[in-house]
């Protein structure tokens, strides 16, 4: 799991709030077995649909398409449940 400060690699975005760059530290950052990279964000079902949410993930995208990456946000029950598929349908993990 990626958290501030303990890892280098993070995305900027513009907040929509306060248009202001900040950094995004995604939950996971997962190498495959084909070598291909996945960004994996978790959140809860409540704050998918946020207007931050939202901007974190345009910019999410945006720098895995350039960089030949994956990039998925997985709802928190989907999680707690053990559910992948979306996770497992996007990669052909």
């Amino acid at each position: 799991m990626l958290t501030h400060g303990q890892t280098d690699f993070f995305i900027q975005y513009i907040d929509p709030d306060s248009h202001t760059v900040k950094r995004y530290y995604p939950d996971f950052l997962l190498q495959l077995e084909d070598d291909s990279w996945l960004i994996v964000e978790v959140k809860g079902d409540n704050l998918i649909e946020a207007s931050v949410v939202q901007a974190k993930a345009q910019y999410a995208r945006q720098l895995a398409a350039a960089s030949n990456v994956s990039y998925t946000i997985i709802k928190g029950t989907d999680a707690e449940a053990g559910r992948y598929d979306q996770l497992i349908n996007s990669t052909g993990f």
